[in-house]
């Protein structure tokens, strides 16, 4: 599980900035699956002023740009664990292991 390991044993790389540059995508990617997950699971909402045709349409359209959003909190979060792993395999085996032990 990525949060256990990053929260757990990866905590010795706390001090490297491309190590603290995965938490805010990683959050906000939780965070967005959670607001998506709701939307989702919410009835359609009808009344005097809405159809349910057009209440469907909005709440498709609220998925979409939040699944769009999650696509690039993705991306985002790739992308620094991409950096993170650059700078472990440019670390020197004296530097890990000060890190790591």
């Amino acid at each position: 599980d990525f949060g256990k390991w990053y929260y757990g044993e990866a905590q010795a790389f706390s001090d490297i900035a491309s190590y603290q540059a995965i938490e805010e995508p990683h959050t906000l990617l939780h965070q967005t699956y959670m607001q998506l997950y709701k939307i989702m699971k919410e009835p359609v909402k009808t009344g005097f002023l809405i159809s349910k045709s057009k209440s469907e349409k909005l709440k498709q359209e609220k998925i979409t740009a939040l699944y769009n959003y999650m696509q690039d909190i993705s991306d985002r979060l790739m992308d620094n664990l991409k950096a993170f792993e650059t700078d472990i395999k440019n670390m020197t085996d004296f530097e890990f292991n000060k890190l790591v032990s």
